[in-house]
């Protein structure tokens, strides 16, 4: 087995001087010699792709935070005693389930009360009704004056009054009485509890706050040297990280909203990307990426099957005049077709190997032919 030193002498004596990355590279390849048969196996085909230029967009990446659309603090619209807590904070409920309960002795006995009003009010009324009737009878016959008759009327209209009064008093009680039943405005998760079992609540006071996460969307903010180009193109995307994943999960925007002012201190816009709905893995307060289109660049681009990596140095195979070389390069931004950007190291029109062990068995042969 040929060491390092070996390596390097027989590099100098042929005029060439190999890189730190080449010496590793070439040592993963000469470490693979101690298969049986090596010599006997068959060299594999080569399989290239071509560097290409292109012209792909110019973006603008920053930092942003997942919250809600739909999120409320419910509050009570009555006074008294809290009797049942029906729900807890991380709990799922549903739109109108029940969330708490007032006691509300006296809602309900406002509301008996109210509907008692109206059946005295309905009972004067047909008492009115026959009165004029009885009246206007007496009228025709000519046995009671104008005045009479005019007094059935208004009696009959007075009792109409007190009763529209009675109904509109017994439907506010009704609603009294409905709100010591506190129901969840939509669909989703309790996230704080503000009040105890047998606490006295006031209206207004907060009892609950709850999220849903069916509708969700990222606020982030732009500096404002690129406001100008995001508003022109106006196309943005949302990337959040996957563990293990080469490439993060991207995400569709549905609606862009730029803020009308920008922040004093930072001298930075608001923006809010609202997202899909119904998506899988991401809850408000997450960290995710912005992206922005703000131009067009020129990139080179490789397959990124084509790199392969040890340590900290990256590399590719290249192909000239049928001869492998051992190519250190620097990489850039990764896309989602599974091409890398190098951003130095190969020029457009070269060959890059796509199979890296193909090219590394090809490789030592090569070198054992030149030694």
């Amino acid at each position: 087995m040929l060491s390092q030193a070996d390596v390097s002498q027989a590099g100098c004596r042929r005029g060439r001087v190999l890189t730190p990355g080449l010496l590793l590279g070439l040592g993963v390849i000469l470490v693979s010699s101690w298969a049986p048969g090596w010599a006997e196996a068959p060299l594999p085909q080569l399989l290239s792709a071509p560097v290409v230029r292109e012209e792909l967009p110019l973006d603008l990446t920053v930092e942003g935070t997942v919250e809600a659309i739909r999120q409320a603090t419910v509050s009570a619209q009555v006074s008294g005693s809290i009797s049942q807590l029906n729900v807890d904070v991380n709990d799922f409920v549903e739109q109108g389930a029940v969330l708490l309960e007032f006691e509300g002795v006296q809602n309900r006995a406002a509301l008996d009360q109210a509907r008692a009003a109206i059946g005295m009010a309905e009972a004067q009324v047909r008492d009115a009704e026959r009165e004029l009737k009885r009246i206007e009878n007496l009228h025709e016959r000519k046995l009671v004056a104008d005045a009479m008759l005019d007094k059935a009327r208004t009696t009959l209209n007075t009792a109409e009054e007190t009763l529209r009064s009675a109904q509109a008093g017994a439907s506010a009680a009704a609603d009294q009485a409905g709100d010591t039943l506190v129901r969840a405005p939509f669909s989703g998760y309790i996230t704080k509890r503000h009040v105890q079992l047998g606490e006295n609540a006031n209206p207004g006071e907060p009892l609950f706050s709850m999220v849903s996460l069916e509708a969700l969307r990222v606020v982030t903010r732009i500096p404002q040297t690129y406001l100008s180009a995001v508003q022109t193109l106006w196309h943005a995307h949302v990337e959040v990280a996957r563990p293990g994943a080469a490439a993060p999960r991207r995400l569709q925007v549905l609606d862009m909203n730029l803020f009308p002012y920008a922040e004093q201190g930072t001298h930075q816009v608001g923006v809010r990307l609202s997202l899909e709905e119904g998506i899988s893995d991401l809850l408000p307060g997450m960290l995710v990426k912005a992206v922005f289109a703000i131009g067009e660049k020129p990139r080179l681009l490789i397959p990124a099957q084509a790199v392969f990596r040890r340590s900290e140095v990256s590399g590719v195979y290249v192909l000239k005049d049928g001869r492998v070389s051992l190519r250190q390069v620097r990489l850039g931004k990764r896309f989602a077709d599974e091409r890398i950007e190098v951003l130095a190291g190969l020029e457009p029109g070269e060959q890059v190997l796509l199979d890296v062990i193909a090219a590394g068995i090809r490789l030592k042969a090569q070198l054992d032919g030149d030694a």
